[in-house]
């Protein structure tokens, strides 16, 4: 009895633990079914990412250890393009959250867009990492022959599918591999 009278009863207990539950289910990262970022996943094909090492060498990111960054947050700023685009290309990019309200959903910020007579300025952006820094870039490029779509999804933790998150630059290829030389988007990440 003397559990109650100091506020921590059995009913206590479970009316705190409910509520933490609860919160966590209804916070958009562990509702149930997939999250905004995977349902982008997907949505359209995986870019194929590299990441420039020191010395300017590219390599799969794929083969990056995601987990320095776990519990910050990161600046995102994509930066243009690297490497040879057709002139009448057209390349719209977009940086995908996820949404703090809505599990299955992500909030879209526009980043960057070239058009045949030129080009946008980079975009920059501060990425929240109240449990790993996650993010995605959607983008189209629109020729002559056709639209084409891709995605790629990035987080600091060890997540099955998306690309490992750790500081540095990123190559997100727009219709090849930018390890074999590709043109891509490039995107830089740092420790916010």
């Amino acid at each position: 009895m003397e559990q109650q009278r100091n506020g921590h009863g059995r009913r206590a207990f479970l009316a705190g633990a409910a509520g933490l539950a609860g919160a966590a289910l209804l916070s958009g990262d562990l509702g149930i079914g997939p999250s905004g970022l995977e349902l982008l996943a997907g949505g359209a094909p995986a870019a194929p990412v590299g990441y420039v090492q020191p010395g300017g060498r590219v390599v799969p990111a794929s083969s990056l250890r995601a987990g320095p960054l776990d519990g910050r947050g990161v600046v995102v700023r994509l930066a243009g393009l690297r490497g040879d685009v057709a002139g009448d290309a057209s390349v719209l990019a977009d940086l995908h959250l996820p949404s703090a309200t809505r599990h299955g959903s992500t909030v879209p910020f526009y980043a960057y867009t070239r058009r045949a007579g030129g080009s946008s300025t980079p975009a920059r952006l501060g990425v929240a990492a109240a449990r790993g820094a996650r993010f995605g870039v959607y983008h189209q490029v629109t020729t002559a022959a056709g639209r084409q779509d891709r995605v790629a999804v990035f987080a600091s933790g060890r997540r099955s599918g998306m690309v490992p998150l750790v500081p540095g630059t990123y190559l997100v290829g727009l219709d090849g591999d930018p390890v074999a030389g590709a043109a891509a988007l490039v995107l830089e990440v740092a420790e916010a």
